[in-house]
């Protein structure tokens, strides 16, 4: 029993014997970077992320937004007598709906979830839509109803679009 006391009192001696040694941290000095200007924050946070739709009703449309947005094409070939090309930035397409609109027009739906960074592209057939004469409003929303953009394109008129911005 003696043997085990003496090695318990030896124990506890050299703990408290290193922490009278122990030699304080070292505080880390700050770098300087080389002719640094002081600032100071006036405010900092998070940008509400809006979804932006960008439409390609020609061939040159469907490649011009890819290009200016560093946009990766798919092998496969767009259709402009067919399809329309739909580009959604900061979003996600949950889905596209057709609706007749006032006076006897079009209105498409397109719902997004809203995604920072996020691009979706992709096509519509013409033909779940598109009649001669009628205007088409596009409507980018989410899931909510929340209207983040319009656009208004006329089938008989090329690339030419009225944008509302809401």
């Amino acid at each position: 029993m003696i043997p085990i006391l003496f090695l318990l009192v030896l124990l506890i001696s050299l703990s408290i014997y290193d922490n009278f040694r122990m030699e304080p941290a070292e505080v880390m000095e700050e770098v300087r970077i080389e002719n640094q200007v002081e600032f100071s924050t006036s405010d900092q946070g998070r940008k509400k992320v809006i979804p932006s739709l960008e439409l390609a009703l020609e061939q040159e449309s469907w490649a011009e937004i890819a290009r200016e947005y560093e946009l990766e094409l798919p092998e496969y070939p767009f259709n402009p007598q067919g399809e329309v090309g739909i580009f959604v930035l900061n979003g996600k397409v949950k889905y596209v709906q057709s609706l007749p609109g006032p006076e006897n027009n079009v209105e498409i739906r397109v719902a997004v979830d809203v995604k920072d960074n996020y691009y979706h592209m992709g096509t519509v057939e013409k033909k779940e839509f598109w009649k001669e004469g009628q205007e088409i409003r596009w409507i980018l929303m989410d899931h909510r109803g929340e209207v983040f953009q319009e656009l208004v394109t006329e089938p008989d008129e090329k690339e030419e679009e009225k944008r509302e911005e809401i």
